[in-house]
């Protein structure tokens, strides 16, 4: 069975790595492919080089947003638009090695899987911040750490991995994730709510309920330099609100949904909630330490609504704050 794949790259201002990211679209050895572009109303040349690269090819789509969606909604965008049966992500700055597509099919075909992970590598270009440089140079984490051979892995033996690292995106950027459309109506889109480790959130709301296959072949690359919103993400730079966002709040979104979201149910059978629960605490109690009760609160808020646990939460181990912490500092 010879099923389409869109090949889905998201730009915004992408001009400087674009062909090369393109080239890698196109020589794919396997063919029956959608190269699906969504601008996000660049005002650099990331329009005109796709432009040259569609007239040179078919397969090459291109759609240009009407208006700014943002990083999630130009990547909703690029699902509803694609055509092909599964997608593959491709960002901007990244590129696919020749058999990515072919090894990645085959491989859920094999295992009757509807979603895959593959190994990937990083290009560190010379202007990546420092910090991050050394993040993805030293201190990332990475799947084949723990998974050796191409396999297919439970929900359950997924879910004992992610308990024993929590909020550590072993899994890689969505460059390194291949899926069928099918999983998108029972478990969602990417999520809204995250800056940050959206990608790795839906992986795992996905996976820890269907499983999912392994390749420990470097199949991607991903590229880290000093554009990349990765970078932007975890530099010294960043606007203090954004740095609240995705230092705190995003952190206890996630806990949040794995305490309590429907499609977090399998997990939390597989591995109950004591780490989870001991991690919210920490992190609850190390946002209440350095930026504040009111700071906290304040950046919860617009997520209340939603998620209506945390703000109980947060009144809760405010409490514990002040009692085993605030005292015990008067005390000294």
């Amino acid at each position: 069975m010879n099923e389409q794949i869109s090949i889905c790259i998201p730009t915004y201002n992408g001009e400087q790595y674009l062909r090369e990211c393109l080239d890698s679209a196109l020589y794919q050895t396997y063919y029956n492919t959608e190269i699906l572009i969504v601008d996000d109303c660049s005002s650099d040349a990331t329009v005109a080089i796709a432009e040259e690269y569609a007239a040179l090819d078919d397969r090459i789509r291109i759609v240009e947003n009407k208006k700014n969606a943002g990083l999630v909604g130009n990547w909703e965008n690029c699902i509803r638009e694609a055509s092909g049966e599964w997608i593959k992500f491709l960002f901007q700055d990244d590129i696919l090695t020749p058999d990515c597509l072919e090894k990645m099919y085959t491989s859920c075909q094999r295992h009757q899987s509807k979603i895959a992970v593959c190994r990937r590598n990083f290009i560190i270009e010379f202007n990546a911040d420092p910090n991050i440089r050394k993040f993805f140079q030293k201190d990332v984490v990475k799947a084949e750490q723990f998974i050796e051979n191409e396999q297919m892995v439970s929900g359950q033996d997924l879910s004992g991995l992610i308990n024993e690292r929590l909020l550590v995106n072993f899994l890689g950027e969505p460059t390194s994730l291949f899926f069928h459309k099918d999983i998108l109506e029972q478990y969602g889109n990417f999520s809204t709510e995250l800056s940050q480790m959206l990608d790795y959130e839906f992986t795992i709301r996905v996976a820890t309920n269907t499983g999912f296959v392994f390749l420990p072949k470097t199949l991607a690359y991903f590229r880290v330099h000093g554009g990349a919103e990765s970078n932007k993400n975890r530099s010294d730079d960043r606007a203090e609100a954004k740095r609240i966002k995705i230092e705190y709040v995003d952190k206890l979104i996630l806990l949040h949904d794995m305490k309590y979201h429907e499609h977090y149910e399998n997990f939390r059978t597989h591995v109950g909630m004591d780490k989870v629960q001991a991690k919210l605490r920490g992190e609850f109690l190390k946002g209440l330490n350095e930026i504040g009760y009111e700071q906290l609160q304040q950046s919860l808020m617009p997520f209340d609504k939603k998620y209506k646990g945390l703000e109980a939460e947060l009144i809760y181990f405010g409490k514990v704050y002040e009692e085993e912490f605030v005292n015990e500092m008067a005390i000294e």
